[in-house]
């Protein structure tokens, strides 16, 4: 059994992800798919209840509060 799934959707504007794309090297996934990528994402609705986490921060605080959300909804945040 899987339990509850918990969602963690990581949003950004278009020009803050492009700019990491770009200074990417050496990546399988180059910045002319981005607008494609954006275009057909879904992002959840409310009725999913969401962890809506900014990647403009730095990935130590995105984990940080990826952490705290999901231990806010009593899920297991082991490693």
């Amino acid at each position: 059994k899987l339990g509850d799934v918990q969602l963690l959707f990581l949003y950004g504007t278009r020009e803050l992800i492009k700019s990491r794309l770009l200074a990417r090297k050496d990546h399988f996934a180059s910045a002319s798919l981005l607008e494609s990528q954006l275009n057909t994402l879904e992002p959840p609705d409310a009725g999913e209840s969401a962890f809506w986490l900014d990647v403009a921060a730095t990935p130590d605080a995105i984990v940080a509060e990826a952490m705290l959300a999901l231990a806010s909804r009593g899920a297991s945040t082991a490693r």
